[in-house]
């Protein structure tokens, strides 16, 4: 975030507060590595800080506080947070956001890494707008740093038939992982999409 900052001198940056507390990543030797956003930059007047449900304006909005738990991924049990009292404690990621565009009508809901498990953030989501939202952008967390699959094909494909009861069309990448994705396209079909940086998609709000 730093050096966005430096290199983009006007926009905002809508950030939950818990996002500056301290957040380590456990790797496979064993070690804690840092990977917490720098402190100095919490007052910078740029900043926004965000409550659980936020309109940026009357076209977009940010949610959080995903509570709900629901194939949570093997892969977050190496995300760490320290807590109130000093202890490093499994991520909450309650400073993790969503981002919601409407358009024409209908909505497309931006998701993240989704740590939070992609049919967790779907039910809030669900919850808060009683509709499903046309067009789903994320990665769904199925698939580990290096690219290995930390998630059974087993559950995946119940990830697969809970997202398929959905009325929205799924636009995935990075943390997915390929071979989650397999899985989750016998399921999906036309429903699913892989998409990559650089792509550029055309939706239609028909």
């Amino acid at each position: 975030m730093k050096k966005f900052l430096e290199i983009n001198k006007k926009a905002r940056i809508y950030i939950k507060e818990t996002a500056f507390e301290p957040h380590f990543s456990l790797r496979k030797e064993g070690n804690l590595v840092d990977i917490g956003l720098d402190n100095s930059l919490r007052t910078n007047e740029r900043l926004i800080f965000t409550s659980d449900r936020q309109y940026i304006d009357e076209n977009i909005e940010i949610f959080s506080n995903v509570k709900e738990r629901e194939y949570f991924s093997e892969a977050n049990s190496k995300m760490k947070m320290e807590d109130s009292e000093g202890r490093v404690v499994d991520d909450c990621f309650d400073h993790e956001q969503n981002l919601v565009v409407s358009e024409q009508g209908k909505n497309v809901l931006f998701c993240g890494c989704a740590h939070c498990g992609i049919i967790n953030i779907l039910n809030k989501y669900h919850y808060e707008k009683w509709e499903d939202p046309a067009f789903v952008f994320g990665g769904f967390h199925l698939s580990s740093s290096n690219g290995n699959n930390s998630e059974s094909m087993d559950k995946v494909e119940k990830i697969a038939y809970k997202l398929k009861e959905y009325c929205s069309v799924f636009f995935t990448c990075h943390c997915t992982g390929k071979k989650a994705f397999d899985e989750l396209k016998s399921v999906l079909k036309d429903k699913i999409h892989y998409v990559s940086t650089g792509n550029v998609i055309d939706l239609s709000f028909d």
